[in-house]
């Protein structure tokens, strides 16, 4: 019995705090109902990225390549806010990406029960040597 009113207690506390979450306008969703797209799909989203992503001329000297994953919250408004590194290759390859994700210009914001809505974008950026 006593488990069972803890269960219930936690499932309640658990419920609260999720709605809670959903409702603070501060906090990013992860699960809108349409996700934040740039403006004029994938393909310009390629194209911005290969015109503003410079591979730095030390990293190709010294051979470095990888993929930089970046986190960013598209705003309500379409603006990029809080962009970081989640996995990160080489500082010069980390701050190149950084800078290309932060002057992007606006996208279309989230969507969740019909308003636009905060939202977390994960984007891996790939610097790769030509072979």
């Amino acid at each position: 019995m006593k488990f069972t009113k803890f269960c219930l207690a936690l499932s309640l506390c658990l419920m609260v705090f999720g709605i809670q979450a959903q409702e603070n306008p501060e906090v990013p969703t992860t699960t809108p109902d349409e996700v934040a797209t740039f403006v004029g799909g994938q393909k310009a989203m390629m194209t911005y990225l290969i015109d503003h992503v410079r591979y730095p001329d030390s990293a190709k000297q010294e051979g470095i390549s990888g993929k930089v994953y970046l986190r960013f919250v598209v705003e309500k408004d379409g603006s990029i806010s809080s962009v970081e590194v989640l996995k990160g290759v080489n500082e010069l390859l980390d701050a190149q990406a950084k800078k290309a994700i932060e002057e992007m210009p606006a996208w279309t914001p989230a969507v969740a029960d019909g308003l636009k809505v905060r939202s977390y974008v994960t984007l891996p950026i790939n610097f790769e040597l030509a072979k």
